[in-house]
Formats: C-alpha cells, structure tokens, sequence
C-alpha cells in the first residue's frame, strides 16, 4: 500500500509541475505577443511623428509631437514590463554588464565573469568546471557557480568542444 500511495504522489506532483509549466508557458506567450503588439503601436506612432512633421510648414517644435512621444514611452515601459514578467516566469535575469540571459543561481556570468546574484546555470552539456566541478553548458566563458574561466578548445578527432584548465 505504501508504494501505491508514494507512486500516487509522485505521479500528483508531476502532474502538477507540467500544469504550472503550461499555464507558465501561455503566459509568456501572451506577454510575447503584448510586446509584439506595443512595437507595432510604436511603429504606428514613429510614422505618425514623420508625417506630421513632413506637413507642418514652417518651425516645428517639441511640444507639437508631445502627445505621441508620451505614446511610444508609455508603450516602452509596459515592454519592459512585459519582459520582466517573461524573466519571472522563466526563472532567469539578465547580467547587468554583458546583456547575457542567466538562470536565478549563478554567483558569475559565465559570458563576461561578472558577479552576478541571483540567478543559475541550466547545464545539458555534460562538461563540468575545472575549478568547482559545477555542470558547464558549452558555451561559457566563465563558470557561473565560482567564476572560473573557462576556455575551450575544438578537438580536431573529436570534434566535440572540451574545456582547458587555465586561471
């Protein structure tokens, strides 16, 4: 009986985990579109903004365009809005020195080394640090868990990338 009531268990917390992964991934289809939706209106309002400015004879001013540029601002802010939720939703921030796309563990950046907090590696390469033996994906410069540099080096028989232990 205790086996049928773990494997129920199991079997609950799975099917709950692929739920919330769904309603995740609606979801950030949604702000995906949104975002779309907002760079179109941005688009809209830039030409706006030409062809008034194309028919107005004589000097033209800021305070005549007012009203459109608080339209694209107001449209960019809710992008950045919508890309955060996206970040939430996904779990991952982005490095505040290279731009890179990072999971919520990581203590460095693994593309330029800066320390970064709170965020993680999502490792599938099956290649490990040299220095801290945390799981690398490939294509880091850096290890994200202790900030080692990490370089790599292509193995003509192999063909496959392995990493080279230098400080």
């Amino acid at each position: 009986m205790n086996f049928f009531n773990r494997a129920t268990n199991a079997v609950e917390t799975m099917g709950k985990n692929v739920s919330k992964a769904a309603k995740d991934n609606m979801e950030i289809m949604k702000c995906s579109s949104a975002i779309d939706s907002c760079k179109e209106k941005i688009e809209l309002v830039y030409m706006e903004i030409g062809e008034r400015y194309y028919n107005t004879e004589g000097e033209v001013s800021k305070e005549e365009f007012s009203d459109l540029f608080t339209e694209i601002e107001n449209n960019q802010k809710q992008i950045e809005e919508l890309e955060n939720k996206i970040k939430s939703l996904k779990q991952v921030m982005t490095c505040k020195v290279c731009g890179a796309e990072l999971s919520k563990d990581a203590k460095f950046c693994r593309y330029c080394g800066s320390k970064v907090k709170d965020i993680v590696v999502s490792p599938s390469s099956g290649l490990e640090c040299w220095n801290c033996h945390s799981p690398l994906r490939g294509d880091e410069r850096f290890c994200a868990s202790c900030g080692a540099k990490i370089e790599v080096e292509v193995d003509e028989e192999q063909s496959e990338m392995e990493k080279v232990e230098k400080v």
